[in-house]
């Protein structure tokens, strides 16, 4: 199993000016598999084997989230599962509260991250929501990414209305 922000319906960027190209000689599907992306994902030791196989076994594509958690693990037989947790999307570092629901976050400004984790820790800061393993179970479903994103900054804004009302 391959847990973190599922990426649904990915396709190749077949412009000559991107970053990303790919031709059609690396992937000659009009779309990838979905795949996890990155920066951050978590695999299940008994699927990293059979993905690196797999990834071996075709012609090398640079875009190593799509190459391993998608075409590896699709051929692999391996699954993947949404965690918003895992956040790819900026979190305002003003958050405390949202961060300390997250496993990961993306694109945090590094001269915020001690501030950040003095106010994680803190325990006279009160929250609404803690962390269990259901708590993002609303979100899970979701498969379009800004849906996704759209759907934790709400169900997060929501808890803290419920706060400010008690």
């Amino acid at each position: 199993m391959v847990y973190g922000n599922v990426v649904y319906d990915p396709r190749p960027d077949r412009n000559l000016d991107s970053r990303y190209y790919v031709s059609m000689e690396i992937w000659d599907q009009p779309k990838y598999p979905k795949y996890t992306g990155g920066p951050m994902y978590l695999i299940s030791g008994d699927a990293t084997r059979g993905m690196y196989r797999r990834v071996l076994e075709r012609p090398y594509l640079f875009i190593e989230d799509v190459s391993i958690t998608g075409i590896g693990a699709q051929r692999a037989g391996v699954r993947r599962r949404r965690a918003p947790e895992m956040f790819t999307y900026n979190v305002p570092s003003s958050e405390t509260c949202l961060f300390r629901l997250l496993i990961g976050a993306h694109q945090i400004p590094t001269e915020d991250l001690d501030d950040i984790w003095k106010r994680v820790n803190d325990p006279s800061v009160q929250c609404p929501l803690t962390y269990s393993p259901t708590v993002w179970d609303a979100c899970v479903g979701v498969k379009q990414q800004e849906s996704l994103r759209h759907c934790v900054m709400m169900m997060f804004s929501k808890s803290l209305k419920n706060l400010k009302t008690k």
